[in-house]
């Protein structure tokens, strides 16, 4: 399914992956996500999966930072994606928009612009 032309399925094939948790999925993995033709939502579902096995490149685990307890890590994780131009990081900023802590928003805001 990771083959395939639809992105429904290869986001679906990386959500499994992510939950059977077995590690020689991280490769294949890793090369859809660096794949330049893969959309938006292909790189964050697999951004997904990667974080779950515990398999995933720098920019990936930048999404976990996004997550992070402390507003800090929260901050650099959405500065550093902005850096990156991480196009497929855009929905994980949005949601960072709307964090309790306001620097973590303007950073966010800044990230998408």
């Amino acid at each position: 399914m990771l083959d395939s032309e639809e992105p429904e399925q290869i986001i679906d094939a990386a959500q499994q992956l992510g939950e059977l948790g077995d590690q020689i999925a991280v490769e294949p993995l890793v090369m859809i996500f660096n794949n330049m033709k893969s959309s938006m939502q292909v790189k964050l579902a697999v951004a997904e999966a990667l974080l779950k096995l515990e398999g995933a490149p720098v920019e990936v685990a930048l999404l976990a930072a996004l997550r992070h307890n402390d507003w800090h890590i929260r901050r650099n994780g959405a500065a550093i994606l902005g850096q990156l131009k991480a196009e497929w990081a855009v929905e994980p900023l949005s949601k960072a928009m709307r964090d309790p802590h306001s620097t973590v928003r303007r950073t966010a805001r800044a990230a998408l612009q």
